[in-house]
């Protein structure tokens, strides 16, 4: 039935999610950002893909006849769909991972700038202090 061949085909696509998406994790736990923008294009691409593969599979859900639709047919459905649903569990727990990864990077990273922001502020309160101290002249080796 073509439904089951589509689902299939969309189980196939939540398994290379998954993968690309645990890949992507190793990274982020080897510190290592570098692919992010990559990741983030290919999950857009991967997403869209998946919404195509639903509203397909709505469209073919509306034209199934009544005898279509018998106990095998129901049986081999709840098992794909048990699949997608696992695939999909996988992929959320993965990206809550990823997610938490970022934030932690993103929260050192602004403790970096504001370090460095500190810095700077105390550099020119020195600066400001030698020069006033100096009659309003610095020697420019500072």
């Amino acid at each position: 039935m073509k439904i089951l061949k589509v689902l299939e085909s969309r189980n196939r696509c939540l398994k290379k999610i998954f993968e690309f998406s645990d890949n992507f994790l190793s990274q982020l736990n080897e510190n290592d950002l570098s692919d992010f923008q990559a990741f983030e294009i290919w999950r857009n691409s991967a997403i869209k893909t998946l919404s195509l593969y639903d509203n397909y599979i709505n469209t073919l859900t509306e034209t199934l006849s009544s005898e279509e639709k018998n106990e095998k047919f129901k049986s081999s459905l709840r098992n794909m769909l048990e699949i997608s649903k696992n695939y999909i569990y996988y992929i959320q727990t993965i990206d809550e991972k990823i997610i938490e990864k970022i934030e932690k990077e993103k929260a050192s990273l602004l403790k970096s700038l504001a370090a460095a922001e500190q810095s700077k502020k105390s550099v020119a309160k020195f600066r400001s202090e030698i020069a006033s101290k100096s009659g309003g002249q610095l020697d420019g080796k500072i």
